[in-house]
C-alpha cells in the first residue's frame, strides 16, 4: 500500500481531502505543523509527498520542498495553494516538485496526478533495482575485439542523448546492452522504458506508443498515458523495430521530427524529453528493399549503430561469461561450485551456441543445478549441453535417426553422470555388457578416457 503525505496547516482542509481520496481507496495521512511534517518528509518513507505552498509558520512549503528535494531526490512532490501565481509555478517546478495544482482541488485531477506520479515513483524505484542487478550481475564483459570496440563506443556513445541503433542475432543481449547504455547515461535516475513491437496487435501500437484520450476508440474508458510519456525523462528502447507496422512507422518519424505528438482522440501537442534506442535481429536493408521498414525512419533512429558479433564470433568471450554465470548462478541457487574443469571448460568452449549469450547461460544454470560437485566436469557440462542439442533435434529435425541418436547420446550422459562415469555401474543399471556399452559410446562420441571401469 503506497503511502502518501500532506503538510497543509488547515486540518480541516486536510481531512476534506484525505475522505475525498477514501473514495478512490488512495489513503492519505496528514501533518499540519510545518516542522514535523518536514521531520516526517526526510525521515520516513513515502511513496508521494502533497506541500500547500503558504503555511503561515516558520517554514513555508517551498522550504519544505527544497529541504526534501535534497535529501530525497527521486520522491514525487505535489505543490498545492489556494493564491497560486505563474511565478510560484515555475519556482515550484525548478526546485523539482512533479506538478503545481490550485485550490480548491479538483478531486478527478488530483487522482490522475497521483496515479501518475505513483507510477513515475515506482518505475524510478524499480529502475533503480535494475541498475543495482546490472551493475552487480551483467558489467560489460568480453576480451575479443568485437567487444572490445562495443565496450569502447559504449563509453562515448551512453553519455550522450544521441538516438542508438542496436544489429545483433536473437540471444546476443541487445536488451542488455540498451539497459547498460541508459545506466551509463544522464537519464539513469530516470525510467528505462522496453517495448516488444512483435508483441503487440497492429491495432494497438499506436495506442500504447501515444496514449490514448477517453472515447478515443470503443473500450476507451479512461485516459491512458503510452510509452512515450511513461519514458519521460528516460529511455524508450524500441525492440524489434522492423517488426512496427508500416503506418505506425510514419507516425514514430513525424514523432521523432520535433519530438511533440498528439495521444490518440486529441488534439494537444506534448513535447516529451527522452532517448530512444532500438534494435532488431533482422537485416534492416533487406527490409527496406522489400518495403517493410521505411529508410527514412531507419537514419532518423540510426545515430550511432552498434552491432553485437554473435558468441560464435568471439571464443574469447566463452570463458569469461561462464565464470560470471556460474558466480550468479551459485549465488541465486545457493550452491558452492569453484570452477570448471579442464574437459568442461573446453567442450563449453568447442560448442556453436547458436542461442548466443541467452543459451549460454541456460547451460550454464543448468549445469549448477546439476552438478553433484564442487566443480563443474565434463560430465555435468557435457549433458547440459546435450539437453539443448536434443531439444533442437526433436523441433526441428524430421528424421527419426537425427532423433533417436540425440535421445540416446542425452540417456547415456544422463546414466553416467548419476554413477559418476563408473562403466560397471553403467552397464549394469542400462542393462547392457561393458563391451556392447563402449561400442554405444564411441559410436554416440562421448569421451572413453573420462570412464572409469572399477
Amino acid at each position: 500500500m503506497e503511502r502518501i503525505l500532506l503538510i497543509d496547516d488547515q486540518k480541516d482542509y486536510c481531512e476534506q481531502v484525505q475522505k475525498a481520496l477514501a473514495l478512490y481507496e488512495i489513503p492519505l495521512e496528514y501533518e499540519i505543523r510545518a516542522e514535523k511534517g518536514l521531520d516526517r518528509a526526510v525521515f520516513e518513507n513515502w511513496d508521494l509527498l502533497l506541500i500547500d505552498v503558504v503555511l503561515n509558520q516558520n517554514l513555508d512549503g517551498l522550504d519544505i520542498l527544497k529541504q526534501v528535494v535534497e535529501k530525497k531526490p527521486q520522491l514525487p512532490i505535489l505543490m498545492i495553494s489556494g493564491s497560486s501565481t505563474l511565478q510560484t509555478a515555475v519556482s515550484a517546478t525548478k526546485i523539482g516538485a512533479y506538478d503545481f495544482l490550485e485550490k480548491p482541488l479538483d478531486v478527478d485531477r488530483l487522482r490522475i496526478t497521483i496515479r501518475r506520479a505513483l507510477e513515475k515513483h515506482r518505475l524510478t524505484q524499480a529502475n533503480q533495482s535494475l541498475l543495482n542487478e546490472i551493475s552487480r550481475q551483467f558489467p560489460l564483459i568480453g576480451k575479443s575485439p568485437a567487444m572490445v570496440n562495443i565496450i569502447n563506443e559504449v563509453q562515448q556513445a551512453a553519455p550522450t542523448d544521441a538516438k542508438i541503433f542496436i544489429h545483433g542475432e536473437s540471444g546476443v543481449g541487445k536488451d542488455l546492452l540498451a539497459k547498460i547504455i541508459h545506466f551509463q547515461s544522464r537519464r539513469k535516475a530516470g525510467p528505462f522504458i522496453a517495448v516488444n513491437c512483435s508483441a503487440i496487435p497492429e491495432q494497438l501500437i499506436e495506442s500504447e506508443l501515444f496514449g490514448h484520450e477517453k472515447g478515443a476508440y470503443t473500450g476507451a474508458h479512461d485516459r491512458q498515458e503510452g510509452f512515450i510519456a511513461k519514458a519521460e525523462g528516460g529511455t524508450l528502447f524500441l525492440d524489434e523495430i522492423t517488426d512496427l507496422p508500416v503506418a505506425s512507422q510514419a507516425k514514430l518519424l513525424r514523432f521523432l521530427h520535433d519530438g511533440t505528438y498528439s495521444m490518440l482522440g486529441g488534439t494537444k501537442e506534448i513535447q516529451s524529453d527522452l532517448r530512444i534506442i532500438s534494435a532488431t535481429n533482422k537485416d534492416v536493408q533487406s527490409e527496406i528493399k522489400n518495403g517493410r521498414f521505411r529508410e527514412d525512419l531507419y537514419y532518423r533512429l540510426n545515430v550511432v549503430n552498434l552491432l553485437i558479433q554473435p558468441l560464435r564470433n568471439r571464443q574469447e568471450d566463452i570463458i569469461p561469461l561462464s565464470d560470471l554465470f556460474l558466480r550468479n548462478a551459485c549465488q541465486k541457487f545457493g550452491r558452492n561450485i569453484t570452477h570448471f574443469s579442464d574437459e568442461a571448460l573446453a567442450i563449453i568452449k568447442s560448442a556453436s551456441w547458436p542461442g548466443n549469450v541467452r543459451q549460454l547461460k541456460s547451460a550454464i544454470y543448468r549445469m549448477v543445478v546439476f552438478s553433484q560437485n564442487n566443480v563443474i566436469d565434463y560430465g555435468t557440462a557435457a549433458t547440459s549441453l546435450q539437453m539443448d542439442r536434443t531439444i533442437e533435434a526433436d523441433v526441428l529435425s524430421n528424421k527419426y535417426d537425427t532423433a533417436l541418436r540425440e535421445f540416446e547420446k542425452l540417456y547415456f550422459l544422463n546414466l553416467l553422470n548419476q554413477n559418476n562415469w563408473n562403466l560397471r555401474k553403467t552397464a549394469k543399471q542400462s542393462g547392457l555388457a561393458e563391451e556392447i556399452l563402449l561400442t554405444k559410446l564411441q559410436h554416440l562420441k562421448i569421451q572413453k578416457e573420462n570412464l572409469l571401469k572399477v
